[in-house]
């Protein structure tokens, strides 16, 4: 089975079922499904063919995921471009990707302008969400013309790419990561093993669709005949009154976005009977013991789970709800299907309670890189370069990303540790801790701090906070207060950027 024919199938199961909660819109299965083959069908009368690609630039919308299905069913390549790049960074995702074309909405459209002509799209191959079209672009609503709601006549090979989702580049330049039908569809199916979804579960689209956990989320609710609910953007009140309106009963967010509901004032939090959620899910960065204790507090209806995991093989750990107060700092036992082992540098594996270097196989690993094959492989093993260790249980704990480790006076030093201290001061809001040049000890520690609205605090209180709760070598030799920090589009916290900021300042003064 392709992941096209989970959507034929749930129509035919339950037609006037609803599909979608979108703004003021419903939309039943018997509506999507119509919407996707007339879209589908018009996508193959334009010359479009299986292992063709075609870019889309959307924010979340009920279009994102016609697109998706639709393309699925053809066996063209979705290309999701974070609707928060600009020009350049668009235009490199389009061209490496060898994108036949290009959908966007009417509100993306400036940052298209300055870059158009450098793509390599055909002229005719630009759809547009809106009724302000370019010169060339097509409006998204002319594909439906004359279009047939019968099935497509294509035979979708489930090893074909399904879609091709750029990496972050929170350690260098985007890399297109091609996941097929195939290693999707049994993710999908895995996700459901673990977290217990089915047909009569609604989830709320909270993370932005063009972030892969977000997408494959969201289609995994509807892959098993689900409802979904799409927020246009997060808003963490709206977040809050849509799951007592809809009877919401399952959500993904990365740590941010509970961070920002945690935030809200407690009479607004109060507000709304969130009794109907009953399965939270978080990943893309840790949970803070503090903000979990929050959560379970706030949600106390819902069991709260987090996975860890990557755009490359999507699950790899995945820590339950009985053991989150359990187990402190921990990613869990390895997800449903997937083996794990952790390697030294001499790529022998270590032994319990020691760092290695993480190496997962998994049946929802990525094809490998377009244009780059298997960089990062070691036969079926693949390796982001995050480093973990194992307790005797068998519990995971991921350390740290290999290239954020500390070495300062030839000790290593892992942030992820001294940020979940620092996180449990009530004062803070958001911290990054990043190894900066230090003539004496090679690097020294340094944490970048963001405080809570109304906070009040200094380099030296914060340091001194440190004093008591960790060795002196992991204490922060110097702290920076700031407003915000730099983030991906999934809410991860860019240290590349960090580093590269307090290197310049450095540089400046020498």
């Amino acid at each position: 089975m392709v992941v096209g024919d989970t959507l034929k199938f749930f129509t035919n199961r339950h037609p006037e079922k609803v599909a979608v909660h979108y703004l003021d819109q419903t939309i039943t299965y018997r509506e999507l499904n119509d919407r996707v083959n007339r879209l589908a069908n018009s996508f193959l009368s334009l010359g479009f063919q299986p292992n063709d690609k075609i870019s889309i630039l959307l924010r979340n919308s009920i279009e994102f995921i016609e697109i998706f299905f639709a393309l699925a069913k053809i066996g063209v390549a979705c290309v999701p471009v974070n609707a928060r790049l600009v020009g350049e960074e668009i235009a490199y995702i389009v061209n490496n990707s060898d994108s036949k074309g290009l959908i966007l909405e009417e509100g993306l459209i400036e940052k298209l302008i300055s870059v158009r002509s450098k793509l390599n799209c055909e002229y005719d191959k630009y759809y547009l969400i809106g009724n302000n079209a370019l010169e060339n672009m097509v409006p998204y609503e002319n594909l439906f013309e004359a279009s047939s709601v019968e099935e497509p006549d294509v035979n979708v090979d489930e090893n074909s790419c399904l879609m091709m989702v750029y990496t972050s580049g929170t350690t260098g330049r985007p890399k297109g990561v091609i996941a097929t039908h195939k290693a999707q569809t049994l993710s999908y199916l895995a996700h459901s093993v673990e977290y217990g979804t089915s047909e009569e579960d609604i989830h709320l689209v909270a993370a932005p669709l063009f972030h892969s956990a977000g997408l494959s989320i969201t289609i995994q609710q509807l892959s098993v005949g689900g409802t979904i609910c799409i927020m246009r953007k997060f808003d963490p009140e709206e977040a809050l009154r849509l799951i007592e309106e809809k009877k919401i009963t399952n959500t993904f967010m990365v740590p941010t976005m509970y961070n920002f509901i945690l935030e809200l004032a407690e009479g607004k939090k109060m507000k709304y009977d969130l009794s109907s959620m009953r399965i939270l899910i978080s990943s893309g960065a840790p949970l803070p013991t503090r903000i979990k204790e929050q959560i379970i507090h706030l949600f106390d209806n819902a069991g709260l789970n987090e996975f860890y995991g990557a755009t490359e093989f999507a699950y790899a750990t995945y820590l339950k709800p009985k053991d989150q107060l359990k187990k402190t700092a921990c990613a869990g036992k390895p997800f449903w299907g997937v083996e794990i082992k952790l390697l030294n540098e001499n790529k022998k594996q270590v032994p319990v309670n020691t760092v290695g270097e993480l190496f997962v196989k998994s049946p929802f690993m990525m094809a490998g890189y377009y244009k780059r094959g298997k960089e990062g492989f070691e036969r079926e093993w693949f390796s982001v370069g995050d480093l973990a260790k194992q307790d005797e249980e068998g519990y995971f704990y991921i350390v740290d990303r290999k290239k954020d480790m500390i070495i300062s006076g030839g000790v290593n030093i892992y942030p992820a540790e001294i940020e979940d201290v620092l996180y449990s001061n009530p004062k803070i809001l958001e911290v990054a801790v990043i190894g900066v040049p230090d003539e004496r000890w090679g690097e020294s520690v340094k944490a970048i701090v963001v405080l809570k609205e109304g906070e009040t605090s200094s380099e030296f209180e914060i340091m001194d906070y440190c004093r008591d709760r960790m060795a002196d070598y992991k204490i922060p030799k110097s702290v920076s207060l700031v407003e915000s920090l730099p983030k991906s589009s999934s809410g991860k916290i860019l240290k590349r950027i960090l580093r590269e900021e307090f290197r310049k300042g450095r540089d400046a003064k020498d």
